[in-house]
């Protein structure tokens, strides 16, 4: 401990604290303090306000392991608004500053957000520049190359390099918490088969092999340390394997292309693997999904499923609170939609979403919510387990039926800080 502070830069900032306490005992009791009190040291003196945004101190505090993970929320509601951060520890909100190019005259939406190295990532997305003209505002939109990083340490957002293509809706996850691998999305004339690969420790991009599929809104998450991509709205061409796509029938009697397969990356061979009709619907937006061990979850319809990590065995879990969520738009007038999931804490979130206002017709408009909730599956694997122990052995066993789904224990976290409706980006960070 002597060794670590007398080394440590960051204690020579913050200089004598108090003069009756020793100073390594003073700077240990500063390392531990909470993160959401770091606001209030700042205000002490510039030295203190560079020392705490240092990431000497954050690497003093990680290895004193009071280092702790906050959630990072975008909500749609307000408009062009900020991130907000969650801090589960004290069950509060905080500010964090704007993201380029998200303003009164300015507009991003449609991007990919992922957490890796530290720092939250902003790929791609639609692009809006809003001026003033004879005739009033106009805006232009255009598909963006820029890769937008928010450094939670300096609390504040810088740019790397761009992509190689400008993409709208394009899907991102992170292997061996290096590497960000981006994959389709809409370009500036079409749908995207092409991949690109950012290291974050050496900031650089480059091409990876193109997905059997152009994908745009698709999903991809990380199962058993493989890149997996997820359906997606699918646009046909000429080499395209009939493996891909097939065409559904709507209830107008009208066909329309659509997708649920699934891709996955061998980063060794640099090489896509289709598997056909893998994912549970043919919806051409997917539901929410996230993955917790070695299980995917999603919402389907109203529901949470999981897909056994193990034997690849898909069952439904029990319905998800105040929510209507259908994962194929217009199916039900209650539908939510845009409701964002990720784990956190080894627990599942669920938050946000916007639902047909009821009462002003199907054109009425939208509400935005604003309630997150989250879900352990430990703490519910052991109630299930203790219910399961309470039922009766025997003979008289046939007469007790099990359900095959159960009304899961939910806790309501709360609102939002403030922000509400369908969630654009979410990630978790340490700090």
């Amino acid at each position: 401990m002597g060794t670590l502070h007398d080394t440590n830069p960051c204690h020579h900032s913050l200089g004598t604290i108090f003069a009756s306490i020793p100073d390594e005992v003073s700077h240990e009791a500063l390392l531990r303090l909470p993160r959401h009190l770091h606001g209030a040291l700042k205000t002490v003196s510039k030295s203190w306000s560079s020392a705490v945004s240092s990431r000497a101190f954050f690497e003093a505090r990680e290895a004193a392991g009071a280092v702790e993970e906050w959630l990072f929320v975008l909500p749609e509601d307000p408009d062009q608004g900020a991130f907000r951060a969650f801090d589960p520890n004290s069950n509060s909100w905080h500010a964090v500053p704007p993201v380029p190019g998200r303003s009164k005259t300015e507009g991003l939406s449609e991007f990919a957000t992922v957490a890796a190295g530290g720092k939250m990532y902003v790929i791609g997305g639609r692009e809006r520049v809003t001026s003033a003209s004879p005739s009033g505002m106009s805006g232009v939109e255009t598909a963006t190359a820029c890769v937008r990083v928010f450094d939670p340490i300096a609390w504040r957002w810088e740019f790397c390099a761009p992509m190689g293509e400008a993409r709208i809706s394009p899907a991102a996850e992170v292997l061996d918490g290096r590497y960000i691998v981006v994959t389709g999305g809409q370009g500036r004339h079409a749908f995207l088969r092409s991949a690109e690969m950012f290291d974050v420790l050496t900031g650089d991009w480059r091409s990876i092999s193109a997905m059997h599929a152009a994908r745009c809104g698709h999903r991809a998450v990380v199962l058993g340390g493989q890149l997996t991509v997820i359906a997606g709205e699918v646009e046909r061409h000429d080499s395209m394997s009939a493996d891909v796509m097939h065409l559904r029938h709507d209830g107008d009697g009208h066909a329309r292309e659509s997708t649920a397969s699934v891709e996955v990356y061998c980063r060794d061979a640099d090489r896509w693997d289709l598997v056909p009709n893998a994912w549970i619907d043919d919806s051409k937006i997917p539901c929410p999904m996230a993955v917790l061990g070695a299980d995917l979850y999603a919402i389907h319809q109203t529901r949470l499923v999981v897909r056994d990590g193990a034997t690849g065995v898909w069952r439904k879990c029990g319905p998800v609170p105040s929510l209507h969520v259908s994962s194929s738009f217009g199916r039900q007038s209650s539908a939510t939609h845009g409701v964002g999931m990720i784990a956190f804490g080894g627990k599942l979130f669920v938050m946000g979403g916007s639902r047909d206002a009821w009462g002003h017709g199907s054109s009425g408009g939208r509400v935005g919510l604003e309630e997150i909730f989250c879900w352990d599956p430990e703490e519910e694997g052991r109630r299930g387990r203790e219910e399961e122990a309470r039922l009766p052995k025997g003979p008289m066993a046939p007469m007790f039926v099990r359900p095959s789904e159960r009304l899961l224990n939910w806790t309501a976290v709360g609102g939002m800080g403030g922000g509400r409706g369908a969630i654009l980006g979410c990630a978790v960070l340490r700090v």
